[in-house]
C-alpha cells in the first residue's frame, strides 16, 4: 500500500479532481438541471462536490487505465492502424522536427532521451484527462439514472462535452503515436 501511496502525484490528485468534476456536473445537471448548478442552488455543497470529484476521478482513472484502455492500446497498435496512421498521420513531419528541436533544446547534451520521454508522458498524461473527462461524464448520468430514477441523465450538452473529450483525445492519441514512431525510427 505504501508504494501506492508514494507513486500518488500532487498532478495525478489534479487530474483526478479535474476528470471527476465532469462526474459531478454530469450528475448534477441531470438531477438539479444547469441553471441550479449556476446560481449555486444544487442539491450538494461545494465540499461534498470536492470530495466526490476526487473520488470519482480516482475511480475513472484506475477504472479507465487497468479495464478500458488496454482495448485502445491493442486498437493503436494493431498492424492495420499503424499502416493507416502512416497514411494519415494527422501530424506533418515538419510538426514532429519541430518538437524534437524543442526537446532536444530543453535537454542536456546526451540525454535526450530522457527529455523525449517527459514530454511524451506530460503528452500522455493530457490525452488520459481528455478521456476520463469523458467517461467521467457518462458515468455520472449513469449514477444519475440508477440512483434517481426520476431524473433525465441525458443531457445534450453535457453528451456533446463528453464525446467531444473522446475525440479530442483519440485526436491527441493517434498523433503521440506517429510521433513515437517516427522517433523511434530516427534512433
Amino acid at each position: 500500500m505504501d508504494a501506492v501511496l508514494k507513486s500518488v502525484s500532487l498532478g495525478f490528485l489534479l487530474r483526478s479532481l479535474v476528470a471527476g468534476s465532469f462526474f459531478v456536473l454530469s450528475y448534477l445537471s441531470a438531477t438539479d438541471g444547469i441553471g441550479a448548478i449556476i446560481t449555486g442552488q444544487s442539491s450538494i455543497t461545494e465540499l461534498n462536490a470536492i470530495q466526490l470529484a476526487l473520488l470519482s476521478g480516482i475511480t475513472m482513472y484506475v477504472l479507465h487505465r487497468s479495464l478500458i484502455y488496454p482495448f485502445f492500446e491493442q486498437f493503436f497498435n494493431c498492424a492495420a492502424v499503424e499502416s493507416l496512421r502512416n497514411r494519415k498521420p494527422l501530424i506533418s513531419d515538419a510538426t514532429i522536427s519541430t518538437l524534437k528541436f524543442q526537446w532536444e533544446l530543453s535537454s542536456l547534451k546526451g540525454k535526450e532521451h530522457q527529455e523525449y520521454a517527459k514530454h511524451v508522458t506530460v503528452w500522455a498524461d493530457y490525452i488520459h484527462l481528455q478521456y476520463v473527462s469523458g467517461e467521467c461524464i457518462f458515468a455520472g448520468a449513469l449514477v444519475c439514472a440508477i440512483v434517481v430514477p426520476s431524473a433525465s441523465p441525458l443531457n445534450l450538452p453535457m453528451l456533446i462535452l463528453a464525446i467531444i473529450f473522446i475525440i479530442a483525445a483519440l485526436t491527441s492519441d493517434w498523433r503521440l503515436h506517429r510521433v513515437r514512431e517516427v522517433l523511434k525510427s530516427a534512433t
